[in-house]
Protein backbone atom coordinates (compact mmCIF):
# COMPACT_ATOMS: atom_id res chain seq x y z
CA UNK A 1 0.00 0.00 0.00
CA UNK A 2 2.67 2.51 1.06
CA UNK A 3 5.00 1.41 -1.72
CA UNK A 4 2.20 1.76 -4.30
CA UNK A 5 1.38 5.27 -3.08
CA UNK A 6 5.04 6.27 -3.23
CA UNK A 7 5.32 4.97 -6.78
CA UNK A 8 2.19 6.92 -7.75
CA UNK A 9 3.75 10.07 -6.34
CA UNK A 10 6.89 9.40 -8.35
CA UNK A 11 4.81 9.11 -11.55
CA UNK A 12 3.14 12.49 -10.89
CA UNK A 13 6.54 14.12 -10.38
CA UNK A 14 7.84 12.56 -13.60
CA UNK A 15 4.76 13.76 -15.53
CA UNK A 16 5.19 17.33 -14.23
CA UNK A 17 8.97 17.70 -14.35
CA UNK A 18 9.93 15.09 -16.89
CA UNK A 19 12.67 13.97 -14.50
CA UNK A 20 13.32 10.43 -13.37
CA UNK A 21 13.91 10.14 -9.62
CA UNK A 22 17.19 8.38 -9.01
CA UNK A 23 16.95 4.87 -7.52
CA UNK A 24 18.87 3.94 -4.39
CA UNK A 25 20.19 0.62 -3.16
CA UNK A 26 18.23 -1.18 -0.42
CA UNK A 27 19.77 -3.55 2.15
CA UNK A 28 18.41 -7.03 2.84
CA UNK A 29 17.45 -6.17 6.47
CA UNK A 30 15.59 -3.11 5.17
CA UNK A 31 13.79 -5.32 2.67
CA UNK A 32 12.63 -7.58 5.53
CA UNK A 33 11.39 -4.57 7.49
CA UNK A 34 9.59 -2.99 4.52
CA UNK A 35 7.83 -6.22 3.51
CA UNK A 36 6.77 -6.88 7.11
CA UNK A 37 5.43 -3.32 7.41
CA UNK A 38 3.46 -3.63 4.16
CA UNK A 39 1.88 -6.90 5.34
CA UNK A 40 0.90 -5.39 8.69
CA UNK A 41 -0.62 -2.35 7.01
CA UNK A 42 -2.54 -4.54 4.57
CA UNK A 43 -4.02 -6.73 7.34
CA UNK A 44 -3.46 -5.19 10.80
CA UNK A 45 -5.31 -7.99 12.56
CA UNK A 46 -2.98 -10.70 11.24
CA UNK A 47 0.53 -11.57 12.41
CA UNK A 48 3.05 -12.40 9.68
CA UNK A 49 6.48 -13.98 10.10
CA UNK A 50 8.96 -13.65 7.23
CA UNK A 51 11.26 -16.68 7.26
CA UNK A 52 13.43 -15.96 4.22
CA UNK A 53 13.85 -14.01 0.97
CA UNK A 54 14.60 -15.67 -2.38
CA UNK A 55 15.92 -13.91 -5.49
CA UNK A 56 16.67 -15.49 -8.87
CA UNK A 57 16.68 -14.46 -12.52
CA UNK A 58 12.92 -14.90 -12.86
CA UNK A 59 11.38 -13.59 -9.67
CA UNK A 60 11.80 -12.38 -6.10
CA UNK A 61 9.64 -13.74 -3.30
CA UNK A 62 9.45 -14.05 0.47
CA UNK A 63 8.43 -17.14 2.45
CA UNK A 64 5.85 -15.95 4.99
CA UNK A 65 4.12 -17.79 7.87
CA UNK A 66 0.66 -16.86 9.13
CA UNK A 67 -1.70 -18.73 11.45
CA UNK A 68 -0.42 -22.23 10.80
CA UNK A 69 0.13 -21.80 7.07
CA UNK A 70 3.15 -21.05 4.91
CA UNK A 71 2.85 -18.60 1.99
CA UNK A 72 4.86 -17.41 -0.97
CA UNK A 73 4.79 -13.61 -1.36
CA UNK A 74 6.21 -12.11 -4.60
CA UNK A 75 7.71 -8.64 -4.35
CA UNK A 76 9.38 -6.12 -6.67
CA UNK A 77 11.75 -3.19 -6.29
CA UNK A 78 10.19 0.06 -7.52
CA UNK A 79 13.02 2.57 -7.46
CA UNK A 80 13.99 2.72 -3.79
CA UNK A 81 10.73 1.19 -2.55
CA UNK A 82 9.18 -2.29 -2.57
CA UNK A 83 5.79 -3.43 -3.87
CA UNK A 84 4.27 -6.74 -2.86
CA UNK A 85 1.99 -9.12 -4.72
CA UNK A 86 -0.64 -11.63 -3.60
CA UNK A 87 0.00 -14.33 -1.02
CA UNK A 88 -0.20 -17.92 -2.27
CA UNK A 89 -0.16 -20.88 0.12
CA UNK A 90 2.77 -23.28 -0.13
CA UNK A 91 2.21 -25.96 2.55
CA UNK A 92 0.21 -26.35 5.77
CA UNK A 93 2.11 -25.98 9.05
CA UNK A 94 1.66 -28.19 12.10
CA UNK A 95 1.55 -27.16 15.73
CA UNK A 96 4.88 -27.37 17.55
CA UNK A 97 5.42 -30.34 19.80
CA UNK A 98 7.59 -30.03 22.88
CA UNK A 99 10.89 -31.90 22.76
CA UNK A 100 13.39 -31.83 25.59
CA UNK A 101 12.85 -33.15 29.11
CA UNK A 102 15.06 -33.43 32.18
CA UNK A 103 14.87 -35.54 35.31
CA UNK A 104 17.10 -34.96 38.36
CA UNK A 105 17.17 -37.43 41.24
CA UNK A 106 19.03 -37.51 44.57
CA UNK A 107 20.66 -40.77 45.66
CA UNK A 108 21.07 -42.00 49.24
CA UNK A 109 24.86 -41.76 48.97
CA UNK A 110 24.52 -37.99 48.42
CA UNK A 111 25.18 -38.00 44.71
CA UNK A 112 22.69 -36.42 42.29
CA UNK A 113 21.97 -37.95 38.88
CA UNK A 114 20.64 -36.12 35.82
CA UNK A 115 18.76 -37.83 33.01
CA UNK A 116 17.70 -35.87 29.96
CA UNK A 117 16.39 -36.12 26.45
CA UNK A 118 19.33 -34.56 24.65
CA UNK A 119 17.70 -34.34 21.24
CA UNK A 120 15.27 -35.73 18.71
CA UNK A 121 15.58 -36.11 14.96
CA UNK A 122 12.96 -33.46 14.21
CA UNK A 123 13.50 -30.05 12.64
CA UNK A 124 14.88 -27.70 15.30
CA UNK A 125 14.43 -23.97 15.92
CA UNK A 126 17.46 -23.15 13.80
CA UNK A 127 15.81 -24.63 10.72
CA UNK A 128 18.11 -27.69 10.74
CA UNK A 129 17.66 -31.43 11.30
CA UNK A 130 19.95 -33.48 13.53
CA UNK A 131 19.29 -36.91 12.01
CA UNK A 132 19.37 -40.26 13.81
CA UNK A 133 22.40 -40.99 11.65
CA UNK A 134 24.10 -38.02 13.33
CA UNK A 135 23.10 -39.32 16.78
CA UNK A 136 24.60 -42.73 16.00
CA UNK A 137 27.79 -41.09 14.73
CA UNK A 138 28.10 -39.01 17.91
CA UNK A 139 27.55 -42.04 20.16
CA UNK A 140 30.02 -44.18 18.22
CA UNK A 141 32.77 -41.57 18.52
CA UNK A 142 32.13 -40.96 22.25
CA UNK A 143 32.28 -44.68 23.07
CA UNK A 144 35.24 -45.60 20.84
CA UNK A 145 37.35 -42.61 21.94
CA UNK A 146 36.04 -42.54 25.54
CA UNK A 147 35.13 -38.87 25.05
CA UNK A 148 31.67 -38.53 26.56
CA UNK A 149 29.95 -35.13 26.42
CA UNK A 150 30.17 -32.96 29.51
CA UNK A 151 27.24 -31.05 31.03
CA UNK A 152 27.44 -27.27 31.37
CA UNK A 153 25.16 -24.29 31.94
CA UNK A 154 23.86 -22.32 28.95
CA UNK A 155 26.71 -23.36 26.61
CA UNK A 156 29.20 -21.39 28.73
CA UNK A 157 31.90 -24.05 28.51
CA UNK A 158 34.30 -25.75 30.89
CA UNK A 159 34.21 -22.97 33.50
CA UNK A 160 30.50 -23.76 34.01
CA UNK A 161 30.91 -27.54 33.85
CA UNK A 162 28.42 -29.47 36.00
CA UNK A 163 29.26 -33.10 35.21
CA UNK A 164 29.91 -35.62 32.43
CA UNK A 165 27.69 -38.25 30.82
CA UNK A 166 28.30 -41.88 31.75
CA UNK A 167 25.56 -43.39 29.56
CA UNK A 168 24.41 -42.26 26.10
CA UNK A 169 22.03 -44.07 23.78
CA UNK A 170 19.43 -43.50 21.08
CA UNK A 171 15.93 -44.96 21.36
CA UNK A 172 14.12 -44.54 18.02
CA UNK A 173 14.11 -40.75 17.36
CA UNK A 174 15.23 -39.77 20.89
CA UNK A 175 18.83 -39.15 22.00
CA UNK A 176 19.30 -39.92 25.71
CA UNK A 177 22.10 -38.94 28.09
CA UNK A 178 22.62 -39.36 31.82
CA UNK A 179 25.38 -38.77 34.35
CA UNK A 180 26.20 -37.55 37.87
CA UNK A 181 26.37 -33.89 38.86
CA UNK A 182 29.76 -32.65 40.06
CA UNK A 183 29.91 -31.22 43.57
CA UNK A 184 30.54 -27.58 42.70
CA UNK A 185 28.64 -24.27 43.16
CA UNK A 186 27.30 -24.17 39.58
CA UNK A 187 25.96 -27.73 39.74
CA UNK A 188 24.44 -27.24 43.20
CA UNK A 189 22.70 -24.03 42.10
CA UNK A 190 21.34 -25.81 39.02
CA UNK A 191 19.95 -28.66 41.13
CA UNK A 192 18.14 -26.21 43.42
CA UNK A 193 16.80 -24.21 40.47
CA UNK A 194 15.48 -27.36 38.79
CA UNK A 195 13.77 -28.59 41.94
CA UNK A 196 12.08 -25.19 42.33
CA UNK A 197 10.72 -25.14 38.74
CA UNK A 198 11.44 -28.30 36.70
CA UNK A 199 9.29 -27.30 33.71
CA UNK A 200 11.35 -24.14 33.13
CA UNK A 201 14.48 -25.99 32.02
CA UNK A 202 15.46 -27.63 28.74
CA UNK A 203 18.60 -29.05 27.16
CA UNK A 204 20.68 -28.30 24.09
CA UNK A 205 23.58 -30.07 22.33
CA UNK A 206 26.89 -28.82 21.09
CA UNK A 207 28.43 -31.00 18.39
CA UNK A 208 31.12 -30.51 15.77
CA UNK A 209 29.99 -31.53 12.29
CA UNK A 210 32.56 -33.77 10.59
CA UNK A 211 30.92 -33.70 7.16
CA UNK A 212 28.88 -31.11 5.24
CA UNK A 213 25.11 -31.26 5.79
CA UNK A 214 22.81 -32.83 3.24
CA UNK A 215 20.51 -30.18 1.75
CA UNK A 216 16.90 -31.35 1.84
CA UNK A 217 14.45 -29.59 -0.49
CA UNK A 218 11.18 -29.01 1.38
CA UNK A 219 9.49 -26.99 -1.37
CA UNK A 220 10.47 -25.71 -4.79
CA UNK A 221 13.78 -23.81 -4.41
CA UNK A 222 13.58 -23.99 -0.58
CA UNK A 223 16.07 -26.31 1.18
CA UNK A 224 17.24 -26.95 4.76
CA UNK A 225 20.40 -28.66 6.06
CA UNK A 226 20.36 -32.20 7.53
CA UNK A 227 23.42 -33.16 9.58
CA UNK A 228 24.50 -36.83 9.49
CA UNK A 229 27.98 -37.00 11.09
CA UNK A 230 29.56 -35.26 14.04
CA UNK A 231 31.43 -35.32 17.35
CA UNK A 232 29.38 -34.73 20.50
CA UNK A 233 31.14 -32.14 22.65
CA UNK A 234 28.73 -31.02 25.37
CA UNK A 235 25.16 -30.75 26.64
CA UNK A 236 23.79 -27.56 28.15
CA UNK A 237 20.94 -27.06 30.61
CA UNK A 238 19.23 -23.75 29.92
CA UNK A 239 15.76 -22.18 29.91
CA UNK A 240 13.59 -24.29 27.58
CA UNK A 241 12.69 -21.29 25.40
CA UNK A 242 16.39 -20.98 24.50
CA UNK A 243 16.80 -24.64 23.59
CA UNK A 244 17.34 -25.22 19.89
CA UNK A 245 14.90 -28.13 19.51
CA UNK A 246 11.19 -28.19 20.06
CA UNK A 247 10.00 -31.13 22.21
CA UNK A 248 10.05 -29.57 25.71
CA UNK A 249 6.90 -29.95 27.79
CA UNK A 250 6.74 -33.62 28.74
CA UNK A 251 8.08 -33.64 32.28
CA UNK A 252 4.70 -34.78 33.64
CA UNK A 253 4.03 -37.47 31.02
CA UNK A 254 2.04 -40.52 32.11
CA UNK A 255 3.63 -43.85 31.17
CA UNK A 256 1.36 -45.74 28.76
CA UNK A 257 2.26 -48.89 26.86
CA UNK A 258 6.06 -49.18 26.85
CA UNK A 259 7.88 -48.95 23.52
CA UNK A 260 11.47 -48.43 24.71
CA UNK A 261 14.13 -51.06 24.10
CA UNK A 262 14.14 -53.19 27.28
CA UNK A 263 17.95 -53.07 27.49
CA UNK A 264 17.77 -49.28 27.69
CA UNK A 265 15.00 -49.54 30.32
CA UNK A 266 17.20 -51.88 32.37
CA UNK A 267 20.23 -49.59 32.12
CA UNK A 268 18.32 -46.43 33.07
CA UNK A 269 16.57 -48.15 35.97
CA UNK A 270 19.88 -49.39 37.36
CA UNK A 271 21.53 -45.99 36.95
CA UNK A 272 18.63 -44.31 38.78
CA UNK A 273 19.51 -46.40 41.81
CA UNK A 274 17.29 -45.45 44.73
CA UNK A 275 14.74 -43.43 42.77
CA UNK A 276 12.94 -46.02 40.61
CA UNK A 277 9.85 -43.80 40.39
CA UNK A 278 11.88 -41.01 38.80
CA UNK A 279 13.37 -43.49 36.34
CA UNK A 280 9.90 -44.70 35.37
CA UNK A 281 8.78 -41.11 34.83
CA UNK A 282 11.79 -40.39 32.62
CA UNK A 283 11.21 -43.54 30.58
CA UNK A 284 7.62 -42.41 30.18
CA UNK A 285 8.84 -39.06 28.81
CA UNK A 286 10.92 -40.79 26.14
CA UNK A 287 8.13 -43.15 25.12
CA UNK A 288 5.75 -40.21 24.90
CA UNK A 289 8.12 -38.27 22.62
CA UNK A 290 8.51 -41.25 20.29
CA UNK A 291 4.74 -41.80 20.29
CA UNK A 292 3.90 -38.16 19.54
CA UNK A 293 6.49 -37.97 16.74
CA UNK A 294 5.04 -41.06 15.06
CA UNK A 295 1.38 -40.19 15.62
CA UNK A 296 1.78 -36.66 14.23
CA UNK A 297 3.84 -37.81 11.22
CA UNK A 298 6.59 -35.30 11.85
CA UNK A 299 10.00 -36.15 10.44
CA UNK A 300 11.34 -39.32 12.04
CA UNK A 301 13.20 -42.56 11.31
CA UNK A 302 11.70 -46.02 11.52
CA UNK A 303 13.75 -48.33 13.72
CA UNK A 304 14.32 -51.81 12.23
CA UNK A 305 13.87 -55.02 14.19
CA UNK A 306 16.54 -56.00 16.69
CA UNK A 307 17.76 -58.75 14.35
CA UNK A 308 18.43 -56.21 11.62
CA UNK A 309 19.83 -53.47 13.85
CA UNK A 310 23.48 -52.95 14.69
CA UNK A 311 24.73 -52.38 18.21
CA UNK A 312 27.88 -51.35 20.03
CA UNK A 313 29.45 -54.56 21.27
CA UNK A 314 29.25 -54.69 25.04
CA UNK A 315 29.27 -57.23 27.86
CA UNK A 316 25.67 -56.26 28.68
CA UNK A 317 24.38 -57.00 25.15
CA UNK A 318 23.15 -60.44 26.23
CA UNK A 319 20.44 -58.82 28.37
CA UNK A 320 22.43 -58.44 31.61
CA UNK A 321 22.22 -55.21 33.51
CA UNK A 322 25.12 -52.78 33.03
CA UNK A 323 28.04 -52.93 35.43
CA UNK A 324 28.38 -50.36 38.19
CA UNK A 325 31.99 -49.79 37.18
CA UNK A 326 32.93 -47.31 34.50
CA UNK A 327 30.77 -45.80 31.81
CA UNK A 328 27.87 -47.62 30.25
CA UNK A 329 28.41 -47.78 26.50
CA UNK A 330 25.85 -46.51 24.03
CA UNK A 331 24.05 -48.57 21.41
CA UNK A 332 23.88 -47.93 17.66
CA UNK A 333 20.71 -48.79 15.78
CA UNK A 334 20.60 -48.56 11.99
CA UNK A 335 17.74 -46.40 10.71
CA UNK A 336 16.43 -45.02 7.46
CA UNK A 337 15.34 -41.50 6.57
CA UNK A 338 11.68 -41.09 5.56
CA UNK A 339 9.94 -37.96 4.30
CA UNK A 340 6.34 -37.52 3.19
CA UNK A 341 4.11 -34.51 2.52
CA UNK A 342 3.16 -34.11 6.17
CA UNK A 343 6.83 -34.28 7.19
CA UNK A 344 7.56 -31.53 4.68
CA UNK A 345 4.75 -29.52 6.24
CA UNK A 346 6.37 -29.94 9.68
CA UNK A 347 9.69 -28.73 8.27
CA UNK A 348 7.99 -25.69 6.80
CA UNK A 349 6.47 -24.98 10.22
CA UNK A 350 9.79 -24.88 11.99
CA UNK A 351 11.42 -22.81 9.25
CA UNK A 352 8.61 -20.28 9.62
CA UNK A 353 8.83 -20.19 13.43
CA UNK A 354 12.62 -20.14 13.80
CA UNK A 355 13.82 -17.39 16.18
CA UNK A 356 17.26 -17.51 14.61
CA UNK A 357 15.98 -15.75 11.48
CA UNK A 358 15.06 -12.61 13.39
CA UNK A 359 18.26 -12.66 15.43
CA UNK A 360 20.32 -13.10 12.26
CA UNK A 361 18.60 -10.23 10.48
CA UNK A 362 19.01 -7.91 13.46
CA UNK A 363 22.70 -8.76 13.63
CA UNK A 364 23.05 -8.26 9.88
CA UNK A 365 21.29 -4.90 10.02
CA UNK A 366 23.62 -3.69 12.76
CA UNK A 367 26.61 -4.85 10.73
CA UNK A 368 25.32 -3.01 7.65
CA UNK A 369 24.82 0.18 9.70
CA UNK A 370 28.35 -0.09 11.06
CA UNK A 371 29.66 -0.67 7.54
CA UNK A 372 27.81 2.41 6.27
CA UNK A 373 29.37 4.50 9.03
CA UNK A 374 32.80 3.13 8.14
CA UNK A 375 32.24 3.99 4.49
CA UNK A 376 31.50 7.62 5.42
CA UNK A 377 34.72 7.74 7.41
CA UNK A 378 36.62 6.32 4.45
CA UNK A 379 35.10 8.92 2.13
CA UNK A 380 36.23 11.72 4.45
CA UNK A 381 39.73 10.27 4.65
CA UNK A 382 39.80 9.88 0.86
CA UNK A 383 38.85 13.54 0.31
CA UNK A 384 41.59 14.69 2.66
CA UNK A 385 44.08 12.43 0.91
CA UNK A 386 43.10 13.91 -2.48
CA UNK A 387 43.73 17.45 -1.22
CA UNK A 388 47.10 16.45 0.21
CA UNK A 389 48.04 14.75 -3.05
CA UNK A 390 47.32 17.91 -5.02
CA UNK A 391 49.62 19.90 -2.75
CA UNK A 392 52.39 17.34 -3.12
CA UNK A 393 52.01 17.36 -6.91
CA UNK A 394 52.28 21.18 -6.95
CA UNK A 395 55.45 21.04 -4.90
CA UNK A 396 56.94 18.40 -7.18
CA UNK A 397 56.10 20.56 -10.19
CA UNK A 398 57.99 23.46 -8.59
CA UNK A 399 61.01 21.24 -7.96
CA UNK A 400 61.01 19.93 -11.51
CA UNK A 401 61.35 23.36 -13.21
CA UNK A 402 64.10 23.50 -15.85
CA UNK A 403 67.51 24.95 -15.08
CA UNK A 404 66.83 27.72 -17.62
CA UNK A 405 63.67 28.72 -15.77
CA UNK A 406 65.57 28.81 -12.52
CA UNK A 407 68.36 30.87 -14.14
CA UNK A 408 65.89 33.41 -15.47
CA UNK A 409 64.20 33.75 -12.13
CA UNK A 410 67.60 34.22 -10.49
CA UNK A 411 68.65 36.89 -12.95
CA UNK A 412 65.37 38.75 -12.53
CA UNK A 413 65.93 38.82 -8.80
CA UNK A 414 69.44 40.42 -9.12
CA UNK A 415 69.40 44.24 -8.66
CA UNK A 416 70.39 46.24 -11.76
CA UNK A 417 73.98 47.60 -11.90
CA UNK A 418 74.25 51.28 -11.08
CA UNK A 419 76.97 53.43 -12.68
CA UNK A 420 78.27 56.57 -10.94
CA UNK A 421 79.77 59.42 -13.04
CA UNK A 422 82.09 62.01 -11.54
Amino acid sequence: IVATAVEGLRKIIRDITGEQIESRAISIPDAYDKIRKLLREAEPAEWYWITDLYIDDKEMFAVVAREGELFKLPFKFANDEITIGELSRVVVEFKEIAERSIQIMRNKDGTVRWMLIAGTSVLNRQGEIDSTKLFDSMIEHAVSEDEYPYLDFFHLGEKFRMGVADYIVRDDVVLIATGLFDDNPIANAMIEAYEADPDYWGASNTFRATSPPEMLEVAKDISIPVYNEGVWESIAILPEENACSLFTALSQSVLKERFMDERIVSALTKLAGDDEEAAEEFIGMIDEVNRVVKDSDVIHRDEPSQEDGTEEKDDSSDGEEPSDEGSVEGELLETQFELDEEAIAQIATQVADSDVVTEFMQTTKKAVEQLSSSMLDLQTISAESTRSSKEVVQRLDDLEKSEDDKQREWENDIPRNQKVRL
